[in-house]
């Protein structure tokens, strides 16, 4: 291969120009092959690049049919079913927690009743913290709710719940049956007097029917307000009651009750009585009081009321066996 720069030694003079252009001439060669070269080598590797980026895009480029990869769309999928997993494992831990701090809670309750008189009382008022007696300041409608958890199967408070609505006269009223229905139906109609010595005589028609599955019993109370076959007197209630009671395990029952009394109705028409005639119903006599104290006073005897009740429904489930 011919030298690129020209040689130190010479011959003569006139021999060093030439020898210069053809050094010159040989380096420009050597430089264009190496230009050359180096150009293909990099146009082939641009052609490897592209090559391999288009077979990439052709992997991961989705189908027609589809707006998303099926591969993006099974993933998701498993993400959110293993989200749903843990999820639902979660509430079950939460779950079992409230049915054991249930378990305790009625455990330490049980225990009190049992060793304390006094604490018996205070535990009552914990087991009926639901209970309350609606009465608006505008309106005599009353609206009594209450509810309390029952160291008793559930089948042994639906034949209490029966005998006491249904099988028997747990009200202590004089009563009649106004028809007779088959037992299978668990439904009675009949008729009782709710009136006392200063209104008279108030009948009341009225209609008891219990619904019981496997694990609930529903227990539905109504005064019927017009029978043309076994006419009303004078005086009506618009009344209605719903007794559901639910098994919470073998051995404890949640009993939940909803009474609503509406305002005393008077006459064919039943329009509204006098407020002093409801006054009487819970033995209140207004003209004993000035009239600013009218609604306050019958507020203070429907709580009196309420309170009654609450303490026959505790008598009714202590005697539950």
């Amino acid at each position: 291969m011919p030298s690129i720069s020209p040689s130190a030694k010479s011959g003569d003079g006139s021999s060093k120009p030439m020898r210069k252009t053809k050094c010159r001439n040989a380096y420009q060669r050597e430089m264009q092959r190496i230009y050359r070269k180096a150009e293909a080598d990099e146009r082939q590797r641009l052609r490897d690049q592209a090559v391999a980026l288009e077979a990439t895009l052709a992997a991961i480029r989705p189908a027609a049919s589809t707006l998303l990869p099926w591969q993006h769309v099974a993933r998701s999928l498993r993400d959110e079913l293993d989200a749903s997993r843990e999820t639902h494992a979660e509430l079950r831990r939460r779950l079992r927690r409230v049915h054991l701090l249930a378990h305790l809670m009625h455990a330490y309750a049980s225990s009190v009743l049992a060793s304390s008189a006094l604490l018996r009382g205070r535990t009552e008022t914990w087991q009926h913290h639901l209970f309350d007696i609606a009465v608006s300041d505008t309106d005599a409608t009353v609206v009594i709710r209450h509810q309390r958890l029952v160291a008793r199967p559930l089948h042994v408070l639906t034949a209490a719940y029966h005998a006491f609505f249904i099988g028997g006269n747990g009200f202590g009223y004089a009563i009649e049956d106004l028809d007779l229905l088959p037992a299978t139906e668990n439904m009675v109609y009949r008729r009782r007097n709710v009136g006392n010595h200063v209104l008279g005589d108030m009948l009341q028609n009225y209609v008891h029917r219990q619904f019981a599955t496997r694990t609930r019993s529903v227990l539905v109370a109504r005064n019927i307000l017009s029978d043309d076959k076994v006419p009303l007197g004078l005086y009506k209630r618009d009344a209605s009651g719903w007794v559901v009671a639910t098994a919470m395990d073998a051995d404890t029952t949640l009993v939940q009750e909803v009474w609503s009394i509406c305002p005393l109705l008077k006459g064919a028409a039943n329009d509204v009585a006098p407020f002093a005639d409801e006054a009487c119903l819970y033995g209140l006599d207004l003209r004993t009081l000035p009239p600013a104290l009218h609604f306050s006073s019958l507020q203070q005897a429907v709580h009196r009321l309420g309170q009654s009740v609450l303490a026959k429904r505790a008598q009714f489930f202590d005697n539950v066996r």
